[in-house]
């Protein structure tokens, strides 16, 4: 008819892609950890980044998790936060914008790696800087969040000022909270815009800001003008 589609016009959704992330640690249990991603994402959500594998291999590392309250803003598969579960946090609330596709697929990574939500792990969105009631609820709002972590959100620079609202808000308030960033820099002719975010949280939010180590790897796809899609 005058109004249908040629063949091919409305193409089948790409699925999802399964992933294992071993962990560096030789006695952790488990040894693997399973991660789904959706087959595409306008936000970038449809690979697992190597910000993410690098803070997660830093808190199986070197971080006491046990017993500490735990966020992760941005969460994408939610591989840090995954970590995190299996070395005992307290408290874990993953977090990604709130869009079905992105916080479903958090919650798939659930179960399949043995873990479930309830009263110590919560799935949710969040926009940064927007009210995080419902995120101080969960751990009580006298007390905040011992660790925040977000990995591969530095290059989005017109929400920094919102992400570190959101972190100044949910961070323990009797000074020993702390904030971890792990990020690639995505383009080349736009890394001091990356480096803003630190700058601001200090001029700004009164963050002690520290630069603790820096790894080399591969890019997780190869870009074009300079992009390496690391």
């Amino acid at each position: 008819g005058l109004f249908q589609e040629p063949d091919g016009y409305y193409k089948e959704p790409i699925p999802p892609t399964f992933s294992s992330y071993h962990r560096k640690a030789s006695d952790s249990e488990p040894a693997d950890v399973r991660l789904r991603v959706p087959g595409e994402h306008p936000l970038w959500a449809h690979r697992v980044w190597n910000a993410a594998m690098v803070l997660a291999d830093y808190i199986d590392m070197s971080f006491q998790i046990k017993g500490r309250r735990v966020l992760e803003l941005g969460a994408g598969a939610a591989l840090p936060s995954l970590i995190s579960a299996f070395k005992g946090a307290e408290k874990l609330a993953i977090t990604d914008y709130p869009d079905e596709v992105l916080i479903e697929n958090i919650r798939m990574n659930l179960p399949i790696n043995n873990l479930e939500e309830g009263a110590h792990i919560r799935v949710q969105g969040h926009c940064f800087g927007e009210d995080p009631a419902s995120l101080m609820d969960f751990v009580a709002p006298a007390r905040g969040y011992d660790l925040i972590l977000t990995a591969d959100v530095v290059f989005n620079h017109s929400c920094h000022r919102q992400l570190l609202t959101t972190c100044k808000r949910c961070l323990a308030q009797d000074g020993t909270g702390e904030v971890y960033v792990s990020f690639s820099h995505h383009v080349a002719r736009k890394v001091a815009l990356d480096m803003n975010l630190f700058a601001l949280a200090c001029a700004e939010f009164g963050f002690r800001v520290e630069a603790l180590f820096k790894v080399d790897t591969p890019p997780v796809i190869r870009g074009r003008r300079g992009r390496p899609g690391g």
